[in-house]
């Protein structure tokens, strides 16, 4: 079930995917990044030309596509879908409520209070 979260690489809220709702859409992305590859390995043309390839563009889309159709949300390149994973992120902060950056986290990033800290400094 997505949840809408802010994203520290997007710098807004997004919907972010659970790992199940992610799978297909990381499948892709990961396409993606192969069909880029590749076109760069056979020396066609520079890396930043190969995304505007006609047939790279098309798995991008496909992608990006993916990930509308479940959230209704609009994201502008294939590659800001690798921050819509949840389990990327940790809990909510209990101050700010800004997701922590990492599971790990023991201070969040947003407001900079400890995790295991009871009140506000």
């Amino acid at each position: 079930m997505p949840e809408y979260r802010y994203s520290y690489r997007l710098k807004r809220k997004v919907w972010m995917l659970d790992d199940a709702d992610y799978a297909p859409i990381g499948a892709a992305v990961d396409n993606y990044v192969n069909a880029r590859k590749e076109v760069r390995r056979n020396g066609e043309t520079r890396l930043g030309v190969a995304a505007e390839r006609e047939d790279v563009a098309a798995i991008g889309q496909y992608a990006l596509g993916l990930y509308e159709d479940k959230t209704g949300l609009v994201l502008a390149h294939p590659f800001d879908l690798r921050a819509v994973r949840a389990a990327l992120y940790g809990p909510d902060c209990q101050f700010c409520s800004k997701p922590l950056r990492t599971p790990q986290a023991k201070l969040c990033a947003a407001c900079g209070e400890d995790r295991a800290t009871e009140t506000p400094r």
